[in-house]
């Protein structure tokens, strides 16, 4: 059993299953930090990028994406 000191009202019917997706859901985890304490020794050492579209009005270039690339280091 999950609970202690826990008892069901209604109907004895229930599915004794163990749904994982539930259990991982109500996992406890620590807070995101503020500051990463990963170090990047240089420029282009770790970057990050983001795919945003399809934009709903086209550019005049006829483009509707675009995407960003942020260096971790500055």
């Amino acid at each position: 059993d999950m609970v202690n000191g826990m008892s069901l009202k209604g109907s004895s019917t229930h599915d004794k299953l163990i749904c994982k997706a539930c259990l991982e859901g109500k996992q406890h985890h620590n807070p995101i930090p503020m500051k990463s304490n990963v170090e990047n020794p240089c420029v282009l050492h770790q970057t990050y990028s983001n795919v945003c579209g399809p934009m709903e009005m086209t550019a005049c270039t006829g483009h509707r994406y675009f995407v960003t690339f942020i260096d971790a280091y500055s």
